[in-house]
């Protein structure tokens, strides 16, 4: 996402986050960076090869992010689209299932439990330590920040993409909301969820105003929409209630 100030994108802040990939049902028709991860590119691309492998030459302090470097040749130089794996193919980042409990939570779920006890059986090094991404001397972030403002590129979602996103994700936040509310033991999880909708209501409602895709009418609806959800809880007697109180106050300061 991009820095209101500078207008310069976060390598390490993607619009699309894991869940997003997971998922699969709110991607756009093509992406501005493509990496190892399922990402696929046309194999024509080696046809520019006095382009794409600058990072051997006069580019080659950058031979370490060859992820960004392909993704800008791909965008920028070429116009070409980046597609990637859909659901139910979905690659694994074996480092990361075996290292990074979270990560593997979240796909723990949608991986068949043999292939699951396989990956954490096998006999392998810690693959994130040799992970480019941790090599002190490599930069992403710069590389990123160099390629938009010196080479001109690009990688920002138009106010009306990133209103798609949002409302998207206010979709699936609701659903979760709802589907939390059905079990017998609602849990701070619930809470979470809840705050992440009022938020994406927040988000969606102004950006959707500001592109002129929602009448005032209609972002009153997803704002009051929000606060009748959040109304029992703020009701109750949890201890996070002030700060609660506060992000739907700001449903209607927006």
């Amino acid at each position: 996402q991009q820095d209101d100030a500078t207008e310069i994108a976060n390598y390490w802040d993607p619009v699309y986050g894991l869940l997003d990939l997971i998922e699969g049902d709110k991607w756009p028709g093509t992406f501005k960076y493509g990496g190892t991860g399922g990402s696929i590119f046309d194999s024509n691309l080696w046809l520019l090869d006095s382009q794409l492998m600058r990072l051997s030459r006069d580019l080659s302090s950058w031979a370490k992010i060859d992820d960004i470097w392909s993704s800008f040749v791909l965008d920028a130089l070429l116009g070409w689209e980046m597609r990637r794996l859909t659901p139910p193919i979905m690659p694994i980042d074996i480092g990361d299932f075996r290292e990074n409990g979270s990560y593997r939570r979240v796909m723990s779920g949608r991986t068949d439990s043999g292939i699951e006890m396989h990956l954490l059986e096998l006999d392998l090094p810690s693959i994130l330590k040799s992970s480019t991404w941790r090599d002190e001397t490599v930069d992403k972030q710069q590389m990123f920040r160099t390629l938009q403002a010196d080479f001109h590129w690009d990688v920002g979602l138009s106010e009306y993409e990133l209103y798609q996103v949002y409302y998207q994700r206010l979709l699936q936040s609701k659903r979760q909301y709802l589907n939390c509310q059905d079990k017998p033991n609602k849990s701070m999880e619930c809470f979470d969820i809840l705050n992440n909708f009022i938020k994406l209501s927040i988000l969606a409602s102004v950006l959707g105003g500001e592109n002129g895709v929602l009448e005032s009418k209609q972002q009153m609806y997803l704002l009051t929409e929000a606060e009748t959800h959040a109304l029992p809880v703020l009701q109750g007697d949890r201890s996070e209630n002030s700060s609660f109180r506060s992000l739907v106050v700001d449903l209607y300061k927006n």
